[in-house]
Parts: structure tokens; C-alpha cells; sequence
């Protein structure tokens, strides 16, 4: 049971796993972490050390001040994707952005870093 583990606190842990299925269920603490793209509809964004190492993050709440390049502070449950993409209801091209992660965060508090 992923979910009683010890919170993952570093998103390269995620991102340089060639099985992110591991951390299904996980809670994720990220303390720090650069945002690379916000969704129109606000509902998610994508973080990570550059635009190529990334994950995307749903939001709970719209977060107008968050922007490109701000660090967040994010806690959360790592989630499936999905093979199918048609299921989330955003843009066509944020969708393409989605088919490349096989896991994203179910952000449950997100907030503008403090560091």
C-alpha cells in the first residue's frame, strides 16, 4: 500500500523512474518546484527542473497567481493518467502535453513557495 509510505519529497525521484506505476497511490510533498506551463482553464500545471523533466499537477482550486516560472510548494496523491486522454476535458493541445506522463498529482494544497 503505496499510500502509507513516507511522502516522496523529490520530484526526480518520479521523473527518473522508467516505472512511475510504483508511485501510484503515493502522497507527494514538493517543496520548491519550478512551474513550467499553466492550463488555460487553470485546473492544471506542469512542474519540474526544465520543460523536458516534467509532471503535470491537478489542481483543486484555481490559482490565478500562479505563473510560468514561480516555485510552488505542492502536497498531494500521485495518480494514474490513463492510456485514454480523451477523459480530461481540456484543450487539444494541453492534451498532448498530458500523453507523455503516465502519472500525474492530485494536488491537495499548492501554494507559491516561500524559498
Amino acid at each position: 500500500m503505496n499510500y502509507q509510505k513516507a511522502p516522496l519529497t523529490s520530484i526526480s525521484e518520479l521523473l527518473d523512474t522508467n516505472n512511475p506505476a510504483v508511485f501510484w497511490s503515493r502522497t507527494i510533498e514538493l517543496s520548491g518546484t519550478t512551474v513550467q506551463q499553466v492550463f488555460a482553464d487553470g485546473h492544471f500545471i506542469v512542474v519540474g527542473p526544465d520543460k523536458d523533466h516534467t509532471v503535470a499537477v491537478q489542481v483543486e482550486q484555481l490559482h490565478p497567481e500562479i505563473k510560468i516560472g514561480q516555485k510552488v510548494d505542492i502536497s498531494g496523491i500521485i495518480d494514474p493518467t490513463g492510456t485514454d486522454k480523451t477523459q480530461w476535458n481540456i484543450a487539444p493541445d494541453e492534451k498532448k502535453a498530458l500523453t507523455q506522463h503516465s502519472v500525474f498529482i492530485q494536488g491537495r494544497s499548492i501554494q507559491l513557495s516561500k524559498q
